[in-house]
């Protein structure tokens, strides 16, 4: 099974990449339950998109056709270039920033709009620091990270 999924990715990465007339490499990890899908161009900004709005979508095509096929809900993770791992350390400097705010003003502080995913990277990032605690408040749109004093 496994294999066949990684070869119905690689085939509508492919097809993906041909659409957008995008020359690129794709590659595919398994991981313990999930896939990495890749993306390695020289032309990112279209795969990408404002804020990475374009690769979640993206992961949500190939989750929705790879369940299509297989029936199984399989986590994707879809990456482009570096973008996640520069995009963490933005995420992780802003956080910073957020917590010696916290600290300095004891009051809490509202981190501005991110998805559900860099939510996560905040929470998980700033779970060892003892000083503060971390919140997701709201929903759909309006949810954010807030960061509060302990």
């Amino acid at each position: 099974m496994a294999t066949e999924i990684v070869e119905s990715l690689q085939k509508i990465c492919k097809d993906l990449l041909e659409k957008l007339e995008i020359k690129g490499k794709i590659t595919i990890e398994q991981g313990d339950e999930r896939y990495l899908v890749n993306f390695e161009a020289e032309e990112t900004g279209m795969l990408i998109g404002y804020h990475g709005e374009n690769i979640e979508a993206i992961q949500v095509v190939l989750t929705q056709m790879i369940y299509h096929q297989t029936k199984q809900w399989i986590r994707i993770d879809v990456n482009v270039g570096d973008y996640w791992q520069k995009r963490e350390e933005k995420l992780k400097a802003m956080a910073d920033r957020a917590v010696e705010e916290v600290l300095f003003s004891n009051k809490s502080c509202t981190m501005p709009e991110m998805t559900s995913k860099e939510r996560r990277i905040v929470h998980l990032y700033l779970k060892e620091k003892v000083e503060v605690k971390t919140e997701s408040v709201g929903e759909g749109e309006a949810r954010r990270l807030v960061i509060f004093p302990q």
